[in-house]
């Protein structure tokens, strides 16, 4: 019953995890841990394995944080004008939004799609740590000796007896 609840938990995470990066793998971390269910290891072992990667999660969302933060403001913008490709970044100046040209500016240009990805990342950073912050408390719920601990001695002598 154990095996089953945790393959309906893998396949349920599963489809809940976004990728957008091939470095996350958080994907083939949950199969890995699936795959050390199945040969015996206990809960709390994957539990502390999947704790491993919500914290290895957390460290690169911290980092990209810390870098949005230095990175300039506005949304970079492109146009196509008479065969030519146009760089703009979008500001919000005085409660209005103004475009500035930026096409000379490669510097600013790397920047600014450098900081839409970050931004982007960051939301799929942030739902798959929620999703394993899910995942893990489910693991401590079908734990059996928990399950056997929480009922009366009566039950606990018959389980034993089986």
């Amino acid at each position: 019953m154990v095996a089953k609840y945790f393959h309906f938990m893998y396949n349920a995470i599963e489809d809940e995890l976004f990728f957008m990066n091939p470095k996350y793998f958080h994907k083939n971390a949950f199969a890995l841990l699936l795959d050390l269910y199945e040969r015996g290891y206990e809960l709390d072992y994957i539990k502390r394995e999947l704790l491993k990667i919500i914290n290895y999660s957390q460290d690169f969302l911290d980092s990209y944080m810390k870098e949005l933060r230095l990175l300039p403001d506005g949304r970079l913008v492109m146009i196509q004008n008479r065969g030519r490709t146009l760089f703009q970044v979008a500001k919000r100046i005085d409660g209005r939004y103004k475009r500035l040209g930026i096409t000379k500016n490669k510097v600013l240009i790397k920047q600014l799609a450098r900081k839409e990805f970050l931004r982007k990342e960051t939301c799929l950073l942030n739902h798959n740590i929620q999703v394993l912050h899910r995942a893990c408390e489910e693991l401590m719920l079908i734990d059996p000796d928990m399950i056997i601990a929480s009922m009366t001695k009566a039950y606990q002598v018959g389980a034993d007896a089986l």
